[in-house]
């Protein structure tokens, strides 16, 4: 088992299995918090030689997302992601971010915005863009043409075309039904959208008509923190609290709890932590 441990022990145990699809390994044995530190790559084996070649071979003309993008085309990859899974990562060498459009959905989108960028500006022509070219994840396309200071004045949308449509029809329908974080929470119920976060960024933000607030914990883990917090509340009481509730949960992120449960004048008198579990006990 050691042999096998992180992303390079993954992708040795493919070459030793003669595995040319490195995701297939992980879809078996890996996920998050699998026992050997293994990452989602999309590449196969075959294409991850090809890739690393390309990359020791001229690695200043591959360097920003434009390089990404020109590798991805020199070696006929169309899923620049890809790319991204096995060389990118925080803190990578070559300054990539992570791209979600394929090769022939950022020459579509390309042209369009090309074409017509007055009629994509704002959010609103985000999702116009989306819908006339077909692509169900907007925050693909933001991937690819977004991020902070664009020129479209795009924000960040995680709901795909088809649930923004239902909850756009759903708000419409009964909008008292989901006012207020409670409100919000149940839609997601509705919609059975286990990511509350998603709604929030689609519809969301400061001064919504809805009295959301920014909630990060999905609905899986908020059921499970209530069910703990209702169980045994002096348990988790102070920071040091939401510290082993977090533990206890196995949920790295602290301030996620906090965003669900607190807030100024919170009844378990937690603070805003933003270092994650993890980040926490390295500095600790």
């Amino acid at each position: 088992p050691k042999e096998y441990q992180g992303d390079q022990g993954q992708i040795q145990l493919a070459r030793d299995l003669g595995i040319n699809s490195i995701s297939a390994i992980y879809s078996a044995f890996g996920g998050w918090g699998n026992p050997y530190g293994w990452s989602h790559i999309g590449l196969t084996l075959t294409d991850l030689d090809r890739v690393d070649k390309a990359l020791k071979k001229n690695p200043k003309e591959y360097q920003g997302d434009q390089g990404q993008i020109q590798l991805a085309r020199d070696l006929e990859i169309n899923s620049i992601f890809h790319l991204y899974s096995a060389f990118g990562g925080r803190g990578n060498p070559y300054g990539w971010s992570h791209i979600g459009l394929t090769l022939t959905d950022l020459d579509r989108a390309t042209e369009a915005l090309k074409k017509t960028p007055k009629e994509y500006q704002g959010d609103q022509g985000k999702i116009q863009l989306a819908r006339d070219l077909e692509i169900n994840s907007i925050s693909a396309i933001y991937s690819a043409f977004g991020g902070r200071g664009n020129p479209y004045g795009w924000s960040y949308i995680y709901l795909t075309l088809t649930d923004l449509d239902r909850a756009t029809e759903a708000l419409k329908k009964t909008p008292k039904e989901y006012q207020g974080d409670q409100g919000q929470i149940q839609l997601a119920r509705d919609l059975e959208i286990n990511s509350i976060f998603h709604l929030y960024s689609a519809f969301g933000g400061r001064g919504n008509p809805y009295g959301w607030s920014e909630i990060k914990l999905t609905l899986t883990d908020l059921d499970r923190a209530t069910e703990a917090l209702k169980k045994t509340p002096k348990e988790y009481q102070g920071d040091q609290g939401q510290i082993q509730l977090a533990r206890d949960l196995e949920i790295n992120s602290i301030s996620h709890l906090y965003s669900a449960f607190s807030g100024r004048g919170n009844p378990y008198g937690w603070s805003d932590i933003k270092l994650t579990l993890i980040d926490l006990d390295r500095a600790t």
